[in-house]
């Protein structure tokens, strides 16, 4: 799905219904690109956005995603103040954070889950699978 200039989609492959849904903020196109592919990979219907106020039009457009996945560092609102932003209004979405920096993983969130990068696909599917079934 679209938002504004730096977003992007992804269609499923044909045979293939993406019933979970995932909204990934990174102000990074590169990253967004590669998270987008990898959360693709484990069957997410992915929402791309560029910043937190972008992907707050998203969820007031498309409601509640199966799982928000976004950076910390990143212009305008941090990841945890977005996440506090959207948790009041899902309470318990699952959240993985990503972040390049090893102080701003330390904070104790429930029903999240914090990659450091650079990180696999693997890493990113193990922190995923703890907090959605």
């Amino acid at each position: 799905m679209r938002y504004a200039a730096c977003s992007t989609g992804q269609a499923p492959k044909p045979g293939r219904e993406m019933i979970r849904t995932a909204l990934l903020v990174d102000d990074d196109p590169s990253i967004r690109m590669v998270l987008s592919e990898m959360l693709f990979d484990l069957e997410f219907k992915v929402t791309e956005v560029c910043d937190p106020l972008e992907a707050l039009v998203a969820l007031q457009e498309r409601g509640k995603p199966t799982l928000l996945v976004t950076d910390i560092i990143m212009p305008g609102m941090d990841g945890w103040t977005f996440g506090e932003l959207v948790r009041a209004q899902y309470p318990g979405l699952p959240i993985v954070y990503i972040t390049g920096y090893s102080e701003e993983s330390d904070r104790p969130v429930s029903r999240a889950r914090v990659v450091r990068k650079p990180f696999t696909e693997k890493a990113l599917a193990r922190a995923v699978a703890e907090l959605v079934l």
